[in-house]
């Protein structure tokens, strides 16, 4: 899903103005988050390096798929406000 599409699939407001996923949109970034965080995971065991917890993980997830800090932080609190 590329940068622009996915910014313009923010699409359901609460009613405090905060923007939401749909229920198809967080199963999808779920979806996506498990299997990049299995992939991490599997990189560390082979570094024998210390494991990330899922919370930890998250910021990392999205600041590697949008590269900018501050979309990767409003990302992380939509994707957690919509579960």
């Amino acid at each position: 899903m590329s940068k622009s599409k996915s910014v313009s699939k923010l699409n359901r407001q609460n009613s405090t103005n905060k923007v939401l996923l749909s229920y198809d949109q967080t199963i999808a970034l779920m979806e996506e988050f498990i299997a990049a965080k299995h992939a991490h995971n599997e990189k560390i065991k082979k570094k024998k390096e210390a494991y990330e917890t899922a919370e930890e993980y998250l910021s990392s997830f999205f600041t590697s798929k949008y590269g900018v800090k501050t979309i990767a932080i409003n990302w992380s609190l939509t994707f957690i406000r919509s579960l």
